[in-house]
């Protein structure tokens, strides 16, 4: 396995058939399963903070940035030109810092983006455009947790503070893909 002399901490990693990618403060990089070399698939120019979240969806490679509060999405099988002279070009949504709450977990199908926050989930094509509000609950008591797809729905836990502070309730949800 490479091992590569930058900052990968809070980063993120996600795998396909033939590659495992990692995100970085640098770069986004590929480590190829067949041959082993590991190729930059988005130059990130040096970032703060390495990108938390990180899909793959259809031929596309999506994270979130959390420093400019943004989904972006590139070519998984290219280069995308350093950033962030190619930021716009990849920027699929810019959340309002002030009122939409960061996702802290994502997932990618073909054709869209899949992301919760502790009180919705959300969905966004890959294409871009307009954000959809999928499921949302109180603010009260409890929040949503985890996300994952089998390609016809997307599923994700609810969960439920007790009244008496104990640990309450989860309950697993879905929505149509």
């Amino acid at each position: 396995m490479p091992s590569i002399d930058e900052s990968c901490f809070g980063g993120a990693v996600t795998a396909d058939a033939d590659a495992v990618y990692w995100s970085t403060t640098q770069a986004i990089r590929a480590y190829s399963k067949h041959d082993g070399t590991v190729r930059t698939v988005v130059d990130l120019g040096g970032l703060a903070n390495a990108p938390p979240l990180l899909a793959i969806g259809g031929g596309s490679i999506v994270w979130f940035d959390s420093l400019d509060a943004a989904f972006h999405a590139a070519d998984r099988s290219g280069t995308t030109p350093s950033l962030p002279a190619a930021l716009g070009a990849t920027t699929l949504l810019r959340l309002d810092a002030l009122n939409d709450p960061a996702p802290f977990s994502m997932l990618a199908t073909s054709d869209r983006v899949y992301w919760l926050t502790f009180f919705g989930l959300h969905r966004l094509l890959t294409a871009g455009g307009k954000a959809h509000l999928l499921a949302s609950r109180p603010q009260r008591t409890g929040h949503f947790f985890a996300l994952a797809t089998d390609g016809r729905n997307v599923y994700f836990t609810d969960g439920d503070a007790s009244a008496d502070g104990g640990s309450g309730a989860l309950t697993l949800r879905s929505v149509a893909q």
